[in-house]
């Protein structure tokens, strides 16, 4: 139970203020908001890289989260709120763990 609360609650919330409030900000600064996303997705993509897995498992989870990041990344560009990107973040976390 509180593997799924962390994977619901605490990790959207760090993977977020990481990912997109950080990275996504800072690249910003310097790069088009096209490249911006795609650095920092593609940066997310890799940090869900697990280990366990099989090749076909990991390829399969860094393509998701790339997808996921390029939505969220576009989501917070538009939007420039951290809280719509880590609630949808949890949702889709929510919809996948249960």
């Amino acid at each position: 139970m509180s593997l799924l609360i962390g994977a619901i609650v605490y990790g959207p919330i760090i993977e977020e203020l990481i990912f997109r409030y950080t990275i996504l900000s800072g690249l910003l600064e310097r790069y088009s908001a096209k490249c911006s996303i795609l650095i920092s997705s593609v940066l997310f993509a890799l940090m869900h890289y697990n280990v366990i897995e099989t090749i076909y498992d990991n390829l399969y989870s860094i393509i998701n989260a790339f997808v996921l990041s390029v939505f969220l990344g576009a989501i917070f560009t538009q939007s420039r709120n951290i809280v719509y990107v880590i609630l949808i973040h949890s949702l889709i976390n929510l919809l996948v763990l249960t």
